[in-house]
């Protein structure tokens, strides 16, 4: 069987930001203050600027709710929020927060301000920028707003679903820093012909992104490709 191995490279030529500088990261895994709220008060009270109440109790991080006897069968919103130390270094640099999974909506602010949402998938990797909520050099307040509530909108529909509805933070969290300039994603697409069994063929079509590209002098940049063909 014909087999082709591709590798792309993109390369800033003279260029003086490194793309390819590996990225920082703080794991938020562990402890968070954690606060049911079933009559959905903690929006118009602001808890993601004044704290979440007395009521609060501390769970770890990747966590569900249902798993807990009281609250097994309680679908809606429930809050999240912890305190992290945002290095002084990071300043200059592009901060996100990374989320391997919130079910189903989330809902995610930074130092009191809404830094963004990601709704009606939760078993997926998402990314909220941080940047300009971030205070480098001190203490930053994470809280995330999580929502399992039945919806008519989203993937369970209703309460038609045969899989667990489990709500919650559930999977690991972390805080990230890249260069301004960095891969946003790398998108491929290949295309095989074996019209000719004896001589088959394909092409491969790549997308990169670039977050910031008008940072980068476009006539600066090359890709490469390395080909290994096996037989």
């Amino acid at each position: 069987m014909l087999k082709k191995i591709i590798t792309l490279e993109l390369l800033l030529i003279a260029f003086s930001i490194n793309v390819f500088a590996r990225n920082e990261h703080i794991s938020l895994d562990g402890l968070w203050s954690f606060n049911i709220d079933s009559t959905q008060q903690g929006f118009n009270s602001q808890w993601f600027k004044i704290g979440l109440p007395a009521s609060k109790e501390m769970v770890i991080v990747p966590h569900t709710w249902n798993v807990k006897k009281e609250i097994a069968r309680y679908w809606g919103w429930a809050w999240y929020q912890r305190n992290i130390d945002v290095p002084k270094n990071w300043n200059c640099k592009t901060i996100r927060l990374q989320f391997n999974a919130v079910y189903h909506d989330a809902t995610i602010w930074v130092n009191g301000i809404m830094a963004g949402e990601y709704k009606g998938s939760g078993f997926t990797k998402f990314f909220i920028d941080a940047t300009k909520y971030s205070k480098t050099g001190a203490q930053n307040a994470i809280t995330v707003l999580a929502d399992n509530s039945f919806s008519n909108t989203t993937i369970p529909y209703s309460i038609s679903f045969d899989w667990p509805s489990d709500g919650g933070i559930i999977r690991s969290v972390n805080m990230q820093a890249t260069n301004s300039v960095y891969i946003g994603q790398v998108h491929a697409m290949a295309k095989t012909d074996y019209s000719n069994p004896k001589k088959p063929s394909g092409t491969l079509a790549v997308k990169v992104a670039l977050n910031e590209i008008n940072k980068v002098d476009t006539k600066l940049l090359a890709c490469k490709k390395i080909v290994i063909e096996e037989n």
